[in-house]
């Protein structure tokens, strides 16, 4: 059934040298439907692209699509057939992403180096990555294999000894990280939730900073505290290492060493809540209420999140 809705993808940019369109530019990569209207890819898919068109596996000519909305920081775009008749065979199944365990087997189908649609499958090697640089909150690795080509393509379930949730979307796949046994990364579905309405809605998702690096406190070298003149904190949680100059951490008087405890009133455990928090949850138009513990003190903080922008 995968292949009935996991279609090709082709973005379209015309180039134009001194106002005179001198050829156009390909971007490719995989999609899939997840309901009868609407496709949903990566945004490095379709990034600057000016025309779209997707490939069924049904011998058919391309059709149109056109762009719904985009989430650059997440890596997510969503699309549509022009077309307002047409439906797809069929629509990917979402499944839950959190329920995803290390040791279970997902597939993918995919359209890597435009050989039209290919079957790969591996084990997950983490179900809940972070990985340091990146904007996404976390992230799921397997050894499912894709290349250029496959971004965008849909992580699905293979098997699931407890539910039976075969052939359900648990994540989608965005990029390759590591340098010799090659992980692929995908975005989880939950996370993609989230963000749907917000997609929905149209053009650019929105989303936010407050200018602070963060980490867990137990993951934090003696020596790092050094360093920073910093007493170790008494209760683990999310300490903030780092603080931009005039961000709105600095205006909100957080300091080096504050662990952060609690975010709006919901509990903070570790440096991924409070990621997935400013990530998934927080609006450009949002006032955050930090609490915070300094020393022996606890305190509240409001900060007013700065909007991120190219």
């Amino acid at each position: 059934e995968a292949q009935s809705y996991v279609a090709y993808l082709e973005s379209i940019k015309n180039y134009e040298v001194d106002g005179k369109n001198i050829g156009r530019i390909f971007s490719t990569g995989s999609s899939f439907f997840i309901e009868s209207e609407y496709i949903l890819t990566n945004h490095h898919v379709i990034d600057k692209g000016e025309e779209f068109y997707f490939y069924l596996n049904d011998n058919q000519p391309p059709r149109k699509a056109k762009l719904v909305g985009y989430d650059k920081e997440m890596e997510l775009a969503l699309l549509r057939p022009e077309d307002p008749n047409f439906k797809p065979a069929a629509v990917a199944q979402l499944g839950d992403s959190d329920d995803l365990k290390e040791g279970e087997f997902v597939f993918t189908v995919h359209s890597p180096f435009n050989w039209g649609l290919n079957v790969s499958w591996g084990l997950v090697t983490k179900s809940n990555a972070r990985i340091t640089g990146a904007y996404q909150p976390r992230m799921i690795l397997s050894e499912t294999v894709i290349n250029p080509g496959s971004s965008g393509s849909p992580l699905a379930m293979l098997t699931n000894t407890l539910v039976n949730k075969q052939g359900q979307v648990v994540g989608v796949n965005f990029a390759v990280v590591g340098k010799f046994n090659q992980l692929a990364a995908s975005i989880p579905i939950n996370d993609v939730k989230k963000l749907l309405p917000r997609l929905k809605a149209g053009g650019r998702v929105k989303h936010v900073a407050i200018g602070v690096a963060t980490a867990n406190s137990w993951e934090v070298p003696p020596s790092k505290y050094q360093e920073l003149n910093l007493e170790m904190p008494k209760k683990q949680g999310v300490i903030i290492g780092q603080i931009g100059p005039d961000s709105p951490a600095e205006k909100a008087d957080l300091k080096l060493g504050d662990l952060i405890v609690a975010y709006n009133g919901q509990p903070i455990g570790k440096n991924q809540d409070f990621l997935m928090k400013l990530a998934l949850d927080t609006l450009p138009c949002d006032e955050i209420v930090l609490q915070i513990l300094r020393g022996d003190q606890y305190l509240l903080k409001k900060v007013v999140p700065e909007e991120i922008t190219d």
